[in-house]
């Protein structure tokens, strides 16, 4: 009980700081819109006529995605960068808590606030491809998609664990960042990548996530068991166990994440 209440304490703290970024917050949510609209206006000029609408559905859906993939897998990191750099960190080490459960406690926060914008996005791209109708397929894609996403937390930890020895992650990021997108199929089918690239894609959770919740929406849901996702936890796992290690050999005989 008393992890449930530091777990609840946290989050609630974490909510309300990001609650006060309003501009941050808007700003990530137009984003998808803006980049997808511009898309689906130079495809629908190209073309001569308007594009299917179900190919703007594709692209919102797959940023709104995007967004919050990043967010649940740099979240703990940028936590703990901005912990180091404003000394809040050190105050959290020296409470009771254990640096586990703030880093858990960070993750649900970063993906509730990730879940709003996914609402907005979502909502706005199924009702200009499939209308009201499709609105109930899109609540149920909510779960198929958090459940989809957990092994995700495993590369949240594993990225983690890498931060913890690496003085500047950002670089880094920003890097994986860009791969992900590339081969996961956000804003396109991997099926259009190299075949190397298009088994890089597969490999990682991101991609069934997607594809469940586009397939959810538009109403295939039984084609996610289909897909041979639940090898998926393998990342979870060795995420747990990676920084579980790192958290041993720098926090607890240290007093501190690796300098």
């Amino acid at each position: 009980m008393r992890v449930i209440n530091q777990v609840m304490g946290i989050v609630e703290a974490e909510l309300r700081s990001l609650l006060r970024e309003v501009s941050w917050f808007i700003g990530i949510s137009s984003f998808p819109f803006l980049f997808a609209f511009v898309a689906y206006a130079l495809g629908s000029g190209m073309g001569g006529r308007p594009a299917d609408p179900r190919l703007l559905f594709y692209q919102l859906i797959g940023l709104a995605m995007y967004i919050v993939a990043l967010m649940m897998t740099f979240s703990a990191a940028s936590f703990v960068r901005e912990g180091l750099l404003t000394g809040r960190l050190e105050y959290l080490l020296s409470s009771p808590i254990s640096p586990f459960t703030m880093i858990f406690s960070n993750m649900i926060s970063s993906s509730l606030f990730g879940l709003i914008n996914y609402i907005i996005v979502g909502v706005v791209a199924t009702i200009i491809a499939f209308g009201f109708a499709g609105i109930l397929n899109f609540i149920v894609s909510l779960l198929v998609l958090y459940v989809a996403l957990i092994p995700a937390i495993g590369f949240s930890l594993i990225f983690l664990a890498v931060s913890i020895i690496v003085r500047e992650p950002e670089p880094i990021a920003n890097l994986i960042a860009s791969f992900i997108a590339v081969v996961s199929g956000f804003l396109y089918p991997v099926t259009l990548l190299p075949y190397v690239l298009q088994i890089i894609g597969r490999a990682l959770p991101y991609y069934y996530a997607v594809e469940y919740a586009r397939s959810t929406v538009q109403g295939f849901i039984n084609q996610i068991f289909t897909m041979p996702f639940p090898f998926m936890f393998f990342y979870l796992i060795a995420g747990y166990l990676i920084y579980k290690y790192f958290e041993r050999a720098y926090i607890k005989k240290k007093g501190t994440y690796g300098w």
